[in-house]
């Protein structure tokens, strides 16, 4: 058993934590700017300088800033807690205590290790990821802080205040009550808090771990098959470079559609609705981006007929991006397939591709774009209707550089 785990675990988590266990040595991919992809065994670099990229051919150099993001094997869902924090960030793990003044929370992550974080960060713990997503978990009318507990039929909230978080469970004093008392963890579904703060520093880039994590980095160095990154709190933490599941830069200019509003939206299904509304940083069906056995920090989980349009940002010169079934498609017995398209204004496409759930991912651009154009992402049916098409448009990123081959 690993160290990092505290004896009093259940079996079933700790067969989770063992599900991210990976083959030796994977292959990881850097994918540049200018959307050249080069393949590596071991990668050493930092956010500035050069990056060596090794494997048994020899090693490669490149210049570091020329990075987009780092690429490694998808994600692992496991029944592992969610703890979502302002800003995004998302830790995996189990609860197994936290401050006896009731300021924070301790996780421990399969690939972070224990993490102790302030409660004022937390916006909503979801105990039983497999019963509900943090976005159904919605706070009471009025209420500043709410449990949330099996019902027969869905689940009840409870308004009332948080006094403390344990291993035990959580101590909570519901509208009412004379006293707060503990909760058993089993008995609990999630529990929200309102008015969480992001943090104020700002993340040179975002990573997602094997397991699960999505934590901002401030700083990083990718040595020795590890990954030795400090979080915004300043906590160091050093991973294997194996449990990086995407290492995307935030410091290269880039603007990310993901973080924009969409100036228009159109989805439909053959029925009417659409049967799953798109989604940023996500698959359509609420996994983790994935493509092509990769893991992708962000991008747009779309299901055909879907059209995304967006004011191209101020400043940004080029755009380019991945498209591609996500994986969760293959577990599906229906045979997905769709026609996308990119559109610059109100001309011909700059991208036209068919796609099937066995193809892989293909790149988009980098294409010419100017600010205040508009750029359209296109999805239509192909010729299985619109049964299994789960589509995600990867990375979508607008650059600063005049890179375009439009």
């Amino acid at each position: 058993m690993s160290r990092f785990l505290p004896p009093f675990f259940p079996a079933c988590l700790v067969l989770a934590f063992g599900s991210v266990a990976v083959a030796q040595r994977p292959t990881l991919e850097a994918l540049l700017i200018d959307g050249e992809s080069l393949v590596a065994e071991r990668i050493a670099g930092q956010a500035s300088g050069p990056w060596e990229l090794s494997d048994s051919k020899g090693t490669q150099r490149v210049d570091g800033k020329r990075v987009l993001c780092l690429l490694g094997p998808s994600a692992a869902e496991s029944v592992l807690p969610k703890a979502h924090l302002a800003g995004g960030q998302v830790l995996r793990g189990l609860l197994v205590g936290g401050g006896k003044g009731g300021d924070d929370f301790h996780l421990q992550s399969p690939t972070l290790g224990l993490v102790e974080m302030s409660v004022d960060r937390l916006e909503c713990l979801v105990l039983r990821p497999e019963v509900a997503e943090a976005r159904d978990l919605a706070m009471p009318e009025g209420a500043a802080e709410a449990l949330f507990l099996p019902a027969a039929l869905g689940f009840d909230r409870v308004a009332g205040t948080l006094h403390q978080f344990g291993a035990e469970g959580i101590r909570f004093q519901a509208e009412g009550e004379a006293e707060p008392r503990w909760r058993p963890l089993k008995s609990l579904i999630g529990v929200r808090i309102d008015g969480a703060e992001a943090s104020k520093t700002p993340p040179i880039a975002e990573l997602i771990t094997r397991s699960g994590d999505r934590v901002f980095l401030s700083s990083f160095v990718l040595a020795d098959g590890s990954l030795r990154a400090t979080l915004l709190d300043g906590a160091e933490r050093t991973i294997a470079q194996a449990d990086v599941g995407c290492l995307l830069r935030l410091d290269v200019g880039a603007r990310f559609a993901s973080r924009l509003e969409p100036a228009r939206i159109a989805e439909a299904s053959i029925a009417g609705d659409a049967l799953m509304p798109w989604r940023c940083d996500l698959a359509g069906g609420g996994s983790l981006l994935a493509a092509g056995g990769r893991c992708y920090a962000r991008g747009l989980g779309v299901h055909s007929r879907s059209r995304l349009e967006y004011e191209v940002p101020a400043g940004a010169r080029s755009f380019l991006a991945r498209v591609a079934f996500d994986d969760s498609a293959l577990q599906l017995r229906v045979r997905g397939h769709v026609e996308v398209q990119v559109r610059v204004g109100d001309g011909a496409p700059v991208f036209l591709a068919e796609l099937t759930p066995s193809d892989a991912p293909r790149l988009v651009g980098p294409i010419a774009v100017e600010g205040g154009q508009t750029l359209s992402l296109e999805v239509a049916f192909g010729k299985g209707l619109d049964a299994g098409d789960r589509i995600d448009w990867l990375l979508c990123a607008f650059l600063p550089d005049a890179i375009g081959k439009r």
